[in-house]
């Protein structure tokens, strides 16, 4: 039987906990070579109208946010995405809304090519 190894995951964001009305994560890293950007965030409040969870991508590797897709989290239900990289840096923000958040997971990565 042959063996299964699994490649090497880079993470953008991992969060478990609580997060304060207005408060917001973030995390960013150099996307090339891979080919999508994946997670998964839950809430217990939503996040900030129209743009509260955004994934940003860059030309010049992160000096400037070229391309961004936004979303919004609506309270108490996970969400998942999958987003191809067409840039050369990646960065995740999720920004909570005018509620406290007591329970936000989120989990974002790349997945490779």
């Amino acid at each position: 039987m042959s063996r299964l190894y699994g490649q090497a995951v880079i993470e953008i964001l991992r969060s478990s906990g609580s997060l304060a009305a207005g408060g917001n994560i973030s995390g960013s890293v150099i996307s090339m070579g891979c080919r999508s950007i994946v997670g998964i965030v839950f809430s217990s409040a939503s996040s900030k109208a129209a743009s509260g969870l955004s994934i940003y991508q860059s030309a010049d590797y992160g000096a400037s946010w070229d391309y961004v897709s936004a979303s919004v989290v609506a309270a108490d239900s996970g969400s998942g995405f999958s987003i191809e990289v067409v840039g050369n840096a990646a960065k995740v923000t999720y920004i909570n809304g005018d509620d406290d958040a007591s329970a936000l997971r989120a989990c974002w990565y790349l997945r490779p090519v």
